[in-house]
């Protein structure tokens, strides 16, 4: 799906591989952390060694691990962990989600007295001859993969690569069973539906299954706990209950809540649509194609959300259409290429877009789990994102913040764009976080010697009212930034004799010619400490 009109283009696997495992090694350990109450920080500590190692099974020391740790990450930790894409495009992402969690099953299988992870799976009869890998690729696409786009060909894509990547691990004479993925990978916009807030930036949580359930006032405001509701609410709730005890088959309790989710979406169609429209025009209102995720996976979204997050926000075509003339906009949706022109109103998407992406991905997230995103980079800087990074800031443990130079990673795209890795655990404590800039390929992305280790208030102190990161790319730059913030301001607000800054006109050539020099130490006239103005840029 590379080149195609929709304007998706492949991210490299370099990319999401790495991205990846750091997230899914984050959401492993938290979740065994708060199961064992533990404190492992290190997923060495756990399985003998990380994702990102190239060792095999056989080559690691397993003697001194914890067979009952490993037994708990085995039996209730892998089986329970949901990992989405929020915009799949050709599912590269998903498939290395595949592979980081198949080497982790093939790590824990490795060791003796451990219970495999497929073991307490429920399989197809016809899967039993199948080998342990296969059912590895099997069971992890059914149980741990889900994904949304807009694109219906981005959707059977990812589904055909997927699968395909299943079908590779097959040994001659196996028959080939589809993973149970119908329901994982779905058509729809994923970031517009309920909750929806009509007064953006910051979006209300994900409601639960109830609050969908209103006979009375489609349009309340207030959903939680309505009277109305009750009724309708515990009946949806024992079918629920029924529902999940009869996944795997066609069941009439499967028909049954189902179909109420068929008819609640489209009421709640309705109300979205009214809310989107302009002077209550309803033309159009249908391509937002709304996706309501606590009634698409309504068993995750009860449970808490997501393990992992991940996405690459689209290439989008917004602000394009009315920009240029029929004939360059016909060359652009042709697919061959996609050069951005010297205006700089021109930008891959605008900050809303992968902004709002970020909204969606923490909305949907559990709490402790990742959201794990390659984003425009503009979204670190741009003052009309201040709002998600304001959010992330507060809300987030913020582990990884790296920007680069398209330096041939999307050759259809400018070289002038730049694009960033922004890694982020949903808890309540936050530490120090990585922060790197000016990187050029993927495999900067995972040495660690290229990064600078800053606490969350560095942020503050150094853009105190839109929270813009610094794009620090090497040590002299990252002196000179301390320096200038730990300098001590003009203005005494003790002393009202004391030093201000106020703003003013800028200098005049001609009329203030004698302050203005062209060289060092031969203007006239002290300024601020005997210094005079040698070079002024405003920024």
């Amino acid at each position: 799906m590379t080149n195609k009109q929709g304007g998706t283009y492949q991210t490299p696997t370099e990319l999401t591989t790495s991205i990846t495992d750091e997230a899914v090694e984050s959401a492993v350990l938290e979740r065994i952390n708060t199961t064992v109450s533990g404190t492992y920080t290190d997923f060495s500590e756990v399985i003998g060694t990380d994702l990102t190692s190239e060792a095999e099974p056989a080559d690691t020391d397993r003697s001194e691990l914890n067979r009952e740790l490993l037994s708990v990450v085995a039996t209730d930790i892998i089986p329970d962990l949901h990992i989405v894409d929020l915009a799949m495009g050709s599912g590269v992402f998903l498939h290395s989600a595949l592979d980081s969690l198949v080497r982790l099953r093939s790590y824990i299988a490795s060791v003796e007295d451990v219970p495999a992870p497929t073991d307490s799976y429920s399989y197809p009869s016809d899967i039993d001859s199948h080998g342990e890998n296969s059912r590895r690729v099997w069971t992890t696409i059914t149980q741990n993969l889900f994904g949304v786009d807009i694109d219906p060909e981005a959707v059977s894509l990812t589904r055909f690569r997927l699968e395909l990547a299943y079908l590779c691990t097959l040994n001659s004479g196996e028959d080939p069973i589809p993973p149970r993925s119908e329901h994982n990978f779905k058509q729809g916009n994923s970031i517009v539906g309920k909750p929806f807030s009509s007064n953006p930036p910051h979006w209300s949580n994900q409601l639960p299954l109830s609050a969908f359930f209103q006979n009375d006032d489609l349009t309340s405001e207030h959903p939680h706990g309505t009277a109305s509701a009750q009724s309708t609410a515990n009946e949806v709730r024992t079918h629920l209950e029924e529902y999940r005890s009869s996944i795997q088959s066609d069941s009439d309790p499967q028909i049954t809540i189902r179909e109420q989710i068929r008819e609640r979406a489209e009421a709640i169609d309705q109300q979205l649509g009214y809310k989107l429209s302009d002077n209550s025009n309803q033309e159009g209102v249908g391509d937002v194609d709304s996706f309501h995720w606590p009634l698409e996976f309504p068993l995750v979204m009860e449970g808490g959300g997501f393990d992992v997050v991940l996405f690459h926000g689209p290439w989008s075509e917004s602000g394009l259409r009315n920009a240029v003339n029929s004939s360059t906009l016909e060359f652009l949706q042709s697919g061959w290429q996609y050069y951005l022109p010297n205006s700089g109103s021109w930008r891959r998407t605008n900050d809303v877009l992968d902004s709002f992406f970020l909204h969606r991905a923490h909305d949907v997230v559990r709490q402790g789990g990742v959201v794990a995103s390659l984003v425009d980079a503009s979204v670190l800087t741009a003052p009309g994102s201040s709002h998600i990074r304001r959010r992330y800031l507060e809300t987030t443990d913020i582990e990884r913040v790296a920007t680069f130079r398209n330096q041939n990673t999307f050759d259809q795209i400018d070289r002038r764009f730049r694009y960033a890795v922004v890694i982020a655990q949903t808890t309540e404590q936050s530490s120090t976080f990585k922060l790197g800039s000016g990187f050029v390929s993927p495999e900067d992305l995972t040495d660690e010697g290229n990064y600078f280790e800053l606490e969350p208030d560095f942020v503050y102190r150094f853009s105190p009212n839109t929270q813009a990161f610094p794009l620090l790319e090497n040590d002299v730059q990252f002196r000179a930034l301390q320096q200038l913030l730990e300098a001590p301001v003009l203005q005494d607000h003790e002393n009202a004799e004391g030093w201000s800054i106020r703003p003013s006109g800028e200098f005049n050539q001609t009329a203030d010619s004698e302050y203005i020099s062209e060289a060092p130490y031969e203007g006239s006239d002290p300024i601020y400490r005997g210094k005079n103005i040698y070079i002024s840029i405003c920024l």
